[in-house]
């Protein structure tokens, strides 16, 4: 722009000035993306929103883990970084680990999570998603500030029902399976994504319970999390399949229940004799001599169970009950509905 000396009273205006300042808001509109047009006397101030709303937005061009950007159209962009400059774009690729970004041109800087100092992981950028990075000037770096939704609300281990059939990205469906990195044969993910699950696991249930819930592969659980997660053994995740999602915690009775606690409960329960409350049956076999003053005389025993018979010598009562029902088993599921459960890596 040119710098327009100061004038005083009298002083002579020359076109040259007059140019620069017209260039100045030709320019402004133009890379705005509006086309000149005379009648209208807001496109400066049209420019000026359209800058402020997405001006920070750029196309990217670049290759898995590495984020190349540049302008739409003609927007004008930084000349460097700054502290505080926000860079918002549509991720072309997702990434498997650590990643990098370079804006218009000024330099490859690598992206940190939104903490400013964790690497990321895989599937910390979604391809096909807008991705929001902040430029910290003290550390160098650009922070990770909303590349997900997801991850603003949700948290490690944390569940969602849902009705899909496959995961997305940074999550697993529980399914009874086991997870680990990619060298541990895990059934429900092997990759190096699962570490913080895997860890949160090891140190909240695996270990505390002495391997007998989420289980560690081969047995034997070793003297850390980091150590079984860097011998590449796989751990199960809680059981869900068919199940109920119940609390854990220690009240009284039944209610004393343990992190990954299953099957506990039973569908069926068969409804055998000691399942039935407290009760009487007729003796099955009695044998006695009933005089006529006998408090067991045959009248009371035949008034007492109507089904039986007896001799007048040699007393003999019999029970004549019969078989009825059917057997089956008591059915304790309520109605339910049923889902697949998500949880977040």
């Amino acid at each position: 722009m040119r710098d327009i000396a100061a004038k005083a009273i009298g002083a002579k205006f020359y076109y040259q000035d007059c140019n620069s300042m017209a260039s100045e808001e030709k320019n402004l509109v133009l890379t705005s993306g509006q086309p000149l047009f005379e009648p209208d006397n807001y496109q400066m101030s049209k420019a000026a929103a359209i800058y402020s709303g997405v001006g920070d937005f750029y196309t990217d061009t670049g290759t898995v883990d590495h984020y190349v950007l540049s302008a739409v159209g003609f927007r004008q962009t930084p000349v460097s970084y700054e502290e505080g400059l926000k860079v918002r774009f549509r991720a072309l690729n997702g990434n498997t680990g650590t990643s990098d970004i370079d804006v218009a041109g000024i330099g490859v800087v690598v992206i940190k999570k939104e903490d400013g100092v964790s690497d990321l992981g895989a599937g910390d950028i979604p391809a096909g998603q807008v991705i929001e990075v902040v430029y910290n000037a003290a550390t160098g770096f650009f922070e990770l500030f909303s590349h997900k939704y997801e991850d603003q609300v949700f948290f490690v281990s944390y569940c969602v029902p849902c009705l899909l059939l496959a995961a997305p990205a940074g999550w697993i469906l529980l399914n009874d399976g086991t997870i680990g990195d990619a060298s541990s044969s895990g059934t429900t993910r092997a990759n190096a994504d699962c570490e913080a699950l895997f860890k949160l696991i090891w140190t909240n249930i695996s270990q505390p319970s002495g391997n007998t819930r989420c289980i560690v592969s081969g047995g034997v659980i070793g003297v850390s999390a980091n150590a079984d997660w860097s011998a590449h053994k796989n751990l199960q995740i809680p059981k869900m399949l068919g199940r109920a999602l119940c609390s854990a915690g220690f009240g009284s009775g039944l209610s004393n229940r343990l992190l990954a606690e299953a099957d506990i409960g039973q569908e069926n329960v068969p409804l055998l004799e000691d399942n039935n409350g407290i009760h009487k049956h007729p003796e099955g076999d009695r044998v006695g001599v009933f005089g006529a003053n006998s408090l067991n005389s045959a009248v009371e025993l035949s008034t007492l169970y109507p089904d039986s018979f007896c001799h007048n010598d040699a007393q003999s009562i019999k029970e004549n009950t019969k078989d009825s029902g059917l057997g089956n088993a008591h059915k304790n599921m309520q109605p339910s509905s049923f889902f697949n459960i998500l949880m977040k890596l």
